[in-house]
């Protein structure tokens, strides 16, 4: 343990990324595979060229949700992490506070560090917006 994969590899499986990109391919329609067998396109050329550009919006929502999930994830990593070089912002958050004897007076600089933890968040949510609201709004809409 004690390293950044055991960080990694846990949210690369995720079941709920799983289910949202299969329930976002059930509403590919079976005729477009067929007329791309037809014009000769190949299983992997489909997946390729007409797939993956149809899913992009639930992999953008999926990467977007993900990260967030592992940003602000406290307890995982407080599990197999030791050493504090390893620590991920919010457990490097608690062990700046905890060395405060008053919570109170440490304040600023908590708050400081909480606002340098939430831009990396704030930015990659202003970038991928477009296409969770993209995604959303696909969803929404009835055959």
């Amino acid at each position: 343990m004690n390293n950044l994969w055991a960080l990694i590899l846990p949210g690369l499986g995720a079941t709920f990324g799983v289910f949202l990109l299969r329930q976002y391919m059930l509403g590919i329609p079976r005729e477009l595979e067929d007329a791309a067998w037809v014009d000769g396109c190949s299983r992997l050329r489909f997946l390729i060229f007409i797939v993956v550009p149809l899913i992009r919006p639930a992999l953008g929502v999926l990467a977007l949700m993900t990260f967030l999930g592992s940003w602000t994830s406290f307890l995982w990593p407080l599990l197999v992490l030791s050493t504090p070089d390893n620590f991920t912002m919010p457990l490097g958050l608690v062990r700046f506070t905890a060395g405060w004897a008053d919570p109170f007076r440490g304040i600023g600089p908590t708050m400081a560090g909480a606002v340098i933890a939430v831009l990396p968040t704030l930015i990659i949510f202003v970038l991928g917006h477009r296409y969770l609201m993209r995604g959303i709004s696909l969803g929404s809409i009835g055959k």
